[in-house]
């Protein structure tokens, strides 16, 4: 029996997905062993899979076909965390990229003109929450059983996050962007920091003042690096280091933000106050917030991607868009 290029394309993407799975849950397996923050292999992995879930939304129709797409993307993630617990994650999981795809079905009929980008938005999201709850349900499977002495180092997912956190900051407010934009040091943001706050000051101030009306040089001078020497106290406070000044603004941000969720870890009371099993939990919730914004953040590289490859579909003739005649009701 001959194939046809159309299901020809459905089977090299259902085996695409898997076995770009396998890769993703593989390096996941590895990452979690190593307690290494090395995702780019992971994020490749699943960012390719992601473009197969959104294009085999789009071209297929039956449910059997979506089923065996979704377990052959959720599946492997078993061999690598088996366990009863993960196992009800996966087909929860499955169940919301079903569904997923499902969403894309419903967007395209109820749209008189096609829009395959628009379409694919409306499932994108359960593959991101799908995607980041068995990485984060793998994780806890591998940590919960940890000592106290293996939980802390093993916490290096905050590496970078400051960096992260400008990036995304920036599209709302960009003097934040610029900052992450300019590499800016901590002397220079205070500096930033000060001028702003003199330029708003209102009312005399009073100061020793020199013959010729102006503050003594060495006074001013004194001020300054008063008021810098105090701005580094307070970064290095919330680093847990000490900052020198010439550190960018991004890696103290990171830095203060692992060590307060080390400090919540590793502190003495927190040991004495609450179970165990509560900071596998929690850091396995905080890895689930972090590869969920991480998604949310590469979904509309997704859909571009997607987009570009049905479009070369489209091109080369093994799919097509056509014009029907169809009704819908209206309200008169």
């Amino acid at each position: 029996m001959t194939l046809s290029s159309q299901e020809m394309t459905k089977y090299l993407l259902v085996a695409a997905a898997f076995s770009l799975s396998v890769l993703g849950w593989a390096s996941v397996d590895t990452l979690i062993g190593r307690s290494t923050s090395d995702w780019a292999t992971a994020i490749g992995a699943f960012s390719l899979v992601a473009i197969v879930f959104l294009c085999a939304s789009l071209i297929f129709r039956e449910r059997k076909s979506r089923a065996i797409l979704v377990f052959s993307v959720f599946l492997p993630s078993l061999f690598f965390s088996p366990s009863l617990a993960h196992l009800a994650f996966v087909f929860f999981s499955g169940f919301m990229l079903f569904r997923g795809m499902g969403k894309v079905e419903e967007d395209m009929n109820l749209r008189l003109k096609l829009s395959l980008k628009k379409s694919m938005g409306a499932g994108v999201f359960a593959f991101s929450f799908s995607i980041a709850l068995l990485i984060a349900s793998a994780y806890y499977t591998h940590i919960r059983f940890s000592s106290w002495e293996d939980l802390v180092p093993r916490f290096t997912l905050a590496q970078g996050s400051g960096d992260a956190l400008l990036w995304a900051m920036g599209t709302v407010y960009p003097e934040l962007g610029k900052i992450r934009k300019d590499g800016m040091t901590v002397d220079s943001f205070l500096h930033g920091m000060i001028a702003s706050k003199k330029a708003a000051d209102e009312g005399p101030v009073f100061t020793p003042l020199s013959p010729n009306g102006d503050m003594p040089e060495d006074e001013l001078l004194l001020s300054k690096e008063a008021e810098l020497s105090l701005g580094r106290l307070q970064m290095s406070r919330l680093a847990g280091r000490a900052v020198s000044g010439d550190e960018k603004v991004s890696d103290v941000l990171g830095e203060a933000f692992r060590h307060k969720i080390v400090a919540l870890v590793s502190g003495d009371k927190a040991k004495e106050d609450l179970p165990a099993g509560v900071f596998p939990f929690f850091l396995s919730l905080l890895l689930f917030v972090t590869v969920l914004s991480l998604s949310s953040l590469l979904q509309w590289v997704w859909i571009s991607g997607a987009a570009l490859f049905m479009g070369l579909l489209i091109r080369s003739g093994v799919f097509s868009v056509e014009r029907i005649q169809t009704e819908r009701e209206v309200l008169r």
